[in-house]
């Protein structure tokens, strides 16, 4: 089923490291290349696990045996408990008989040895589909597994956001800054769009997908913006990938969180690397992105230094002709009756509604909207128009005064879940939990009953054929149901009582903190919080999350919190970001590490190698110092069990790993600038249609050269603050292998000699010519009935 043919000895050995992690519940690190004496992983459970990894895949079982052989004397100088052997060979159960007996004092089961077939059937375990995505050579060949991959969140979203635009292509309309925004991307591969809510932000981004669609890029979209899922997602190749993010601040501030922009600035740098290959759309709304920058001057300061274009999405921008077009073509895809159209045919009173101060694509949707006309009548149809542009804030107050109770439990517990979509299986569970405890008739499926009467009003129903999938049908709608609910106690703390999920209680903390801070405590204090479903995350580390975010210091949980702060499952659906975050709350926070006596771990060479292998760079950075500190403390004490290096030593492969990553992504990030710099150097010479192999070459030496300085620099700098006496050694020749620069190098002259070609400027025309047009545009409107 999967192709071990395809992975190289390197990526076999870290493909074998995930299996054995998630198989025997134990924590592994990969050993580079002689540092462990011949053994390729070894466990950091007190050093008495070894996992030897034989890539034989075109191989004899005679070379095997042979290979394992040599293994078995080196073993014997080693205290170890358990030994476990992986290899791509297919052994018959004969052959397994024998490996066995040549390991039987370190092994207690024939469990211990996996084959490629015994791989297979554990990759195709539906708990593994993480390790078969990050490894994504294995199935390049494999229909079977594609189809398997296809039900994974991130598919589901893109396939549940492409729906959507199928469905509304019909409405887009080709404006001057749908064609800037092109221009952008095209141009620059990142592209950051902001403005109001309503604006046409994310019809911008429907337009630009199905642009890119058509010139081979494959999009991808994930509801909750999970930057590291996207970018583990990503095929490090020249396939053609288009990512957006999709208010990827959140749609109300209480949403943001601080070191989600440093996902975002990762994203970002990611991008750089692949000029042609990758592109990004981030968008959000204006106010929360200035309150943002407000509060995070890195974050301003990076957006301005960075190769990403803002481009501010305007209503005012928009040409007369241009508002003309888009409400024309709501008229026509919602279907207007002719009846109901007349009524602003009459004396161009389309004029009136295209000139409104408030004229908003949003509301030009919710005006034509079939739920709308379909209940008003057509000779009052024009002043309901008006009426709501004239308050443009109760767009959805008619539509939600009709709500049955059954209607507004139904939208409520649905706000709760999600801003974007949900299972249906899932809202369904929270749906009848809430009715449960309500006075109504058993014998009629109420939920059917809801979910077929606000289909096409307020809510959409994606249909996968696996799993449907429920959300509203405007973003919009989240803004009225938020404002409602922040002032209906009643109604919060009804969905509070009824809670089933953890995203629910995480929703009416945003909702309303006030109110909902002291029931989150109560519940972490009381351990009940740890009862409560997720469809994200483990609630473990939700629960870990929170007890560090709301600040509550109590002892009865330090118990607790030690557990689960080195508990797997805490871990289980997570990234190294994630973890980083979560352990940064607690292992860089003095009061943390005071009041819950996490320096007591300090020491401790397991708890350390643990911590280190959950975490990166920044997390290192900002611990590094910390946990020297306390060492020399305890130390001084004489409570120190061995001498400061022998705690850390061990852990340095984990230290000059991340930090040989984090230079690599400085330098993705800085690497046009670099290339730019170099090619103005060469700004005078004769060029014809390329640059001169010399030219390219002696770009590529100076670049090296200034890599390696580069290098030094970061070296030097972190080095610093590493406290083992011998310093750190990086190699560079990961470093350059993995920066890509000669590929860059070439992609960036090509654009330099090709020079901006820019777009053409659409033709200017008169207020006049405009009128005209607009005037021979409705007088063509037939409605259906009349066709």
């Amino acid at each position: 089923m999967f192709n071990f043919q395809n992975l190289n000895d390197f990526e076999f050995e870290l493909l074998s490291r995930d299996v054995v992690s998630k198989e025997f519940g134990l924590d592994l690190r990969t050993y580079t290349k002689g540092r462990d004496g011949g053994i390729d992983i070894r466990g950091f459970v007190a050093n008495d696990v070894v996992v030897q990894v034989k890539h034989y895949p075109k191989s004899s079982f005679s070379n095997l045996k042979n290979s394992l052989d040599k293994e078995v004397a080196k073993i014997k100088k080693l205290n170890i408990k358990k030994y476990i052997v992986v290899t791509s060979f297919f052994l018959t159960p004969e052959k397994e008989d024998e490996i066995f007996a040549m390991f039987e004092n370190y092994m207690d089961t024939k469990k211990q040895i996996i084959d490629g077939s015994r791989l297979n059937t554990i990759l195709a375990e539906a708990d593994n589909l993480d390790i078969v995505r990050k490894n994504y050579k294995l199935w390049l060949t494999s229909t079977n597994v594609l189809d398997t991959l296809n039900h994974n969140s991130l598919i589901i979203d893109t396939n549940s956001y492409i729906y959507e635009i199928d469905r509304k292509m019909n409405l887009f309309v080709e404006t001057k800054q749908f064609l800037k925004a092109l221009e952008v991307l095209e141009k620059n591969n990142c592209i950051l769009l902001d403005g109001n809510p309503g604006v046409g932000k994310t019809t911008v981004s429907q337009m630009l997908i199905t642009h890119f669609i058509k010139d081979g890029y494959s999009p991808k979209y994930l509801s909750n913006n999970s930057t590291h899922q996207i970018k583990n997602s990503l095929f490090n190749d020249d396939k053609k990938e288009l990512i957006l993010l999709n208010d990827f601040l959140g749609q109300h501030y209480e949403q943001y969180k601080p070191e989600l922009l440093e996902e975002i600035k990762a994203l970002i740098n990611y991008f750089v690397k692949y000029p042609h290959q990758k592109k990004l759309i981030l968008n959000t709304r204006i106010t929360i992105l200035n309150e943002v920058l407000m509060k995070n001057n890195d974050f301003k300061f990076f957006l301005e230094d960075s190769t990403i274009e803002a481009l501010r999405i305007d209503v005012s921008q928009l040409t007369y002709f241009e508002k003309a077009r888009i409400l024309y073509s709501h008229i026509y895809y919602y279907k207007l009756p002719q009846k109901h159209f007349n009524q602003i045919l009459t004396d161009k009173r389309y004029l009136q509604i295209i000139e409104h101060p408030n004229y908003n694509p949003r509301i030009i949707e919710y005006i034509t909207r079939r739920s709308t006309w379909n209940s008003t009548d057509p000779e009052s149809y024009f002043s309901v128009m008006m009426n709501h542009l004239l308050n443009p804030k109760d767009v959805w107050k008619n539509e939600f005064e009709k709500l049955s109770t059954f209607d507004r439990i139904f939208i409520n517990t649905l706000y709760s879940l999600t801003n974007e979509e949900i299972n249906i299986e899932i809202l369904r569970e929270c749906f009848e939990k809430r009715l449960n405890h309500s006075k109504y008739d058993t014998t009629i499926n109420v939920f059917a009953d809801c979910l077929d009467r606000l289909t096409d009003s307020l809510i959409k129903i994606v249909d996968l054929g696996m799993e449907r999938f429920v959300g509203v049908i405007n973003p919009s709608i989240n803004d009225y149901i938020f404002h409602e609910l922040q002032n209906n106690y009643s109604e919060i703390q009804a969905i509070y009582k009824h809670s089933v999920y953890f995203e629910q209680m995480e929703k009416l903390l945003i909702i309303n903190k006030g109110l909902f801070q002291n029931i989150f405590i109560d519940k972490i204090t009381t351990r009940e919080f740890l009862s409560l479903k997720t469809y994200t995350a483990p609630i473990q580390y939700f629960y870990l999350f929170y007890i560090a975010e709301l600040n509550i210091m109590n002892h009865d949980l330090s118990y607790t919190i030690h557990n689960l702060l080195f508990d797997r499952e805490t871990y289980k659906q997570n990234s190294l970001k994630d973890h980083s975050i979560l352990l940064g709350k607690y292992f860089c926070n003095l009061d943390m590490i005071q009041f819950y006596k996490l320096h007591s771990l300090f020491n401790s060479l397991n708890r350390m190698e643990y911590i280190y292998e959950k975490t990166d760079y920044s997390f290192m950075e900002k611990f590094i110092p910390i946990h020297e500190e306390y060492l020399r403390i305890l130390s001084d004490g004489n409570i120190l069990r061995n001498n400061i290096d022998d705690v850390i030593v061990p852990i340095r492969f984990n230290i000059k790993w991340a930090i040989e990553l984090e230079i690599v992504s400085t330098l993705n990030y800085r690497m046009k600038e670099l290339i730019m710099n170099k090619i103005a150097k060469y700004h005078d010479e004769n060029l014809d249609d390329e640059f001169p192999d010399h030219i390219i070459s002696n770009l590529t030496m100076e670049l090296k050269s200034e890599i390696s300085l580069l290098s030094d620099q970061l070296i030097k700098r972190l080095n610093s603050i590493i406290f083992c006496k011998r310093e750190l050694k990086i190699d560079y020749d990961i470093i350059l292998e993995e920066s890509s620069f000669e590929h860059v190098a070439y992609q960036v002259t090509d654009n330099y000699i090709e020079g901006d070609t820019g777009m053409e400027s659409s033709k200017i025309v008169s207020h006049d010519d405009d009128i005209h047009m607009i005037d021979h545009m409705f007088a063509h409107y037939r409605s259906e009935e009349e066709t």
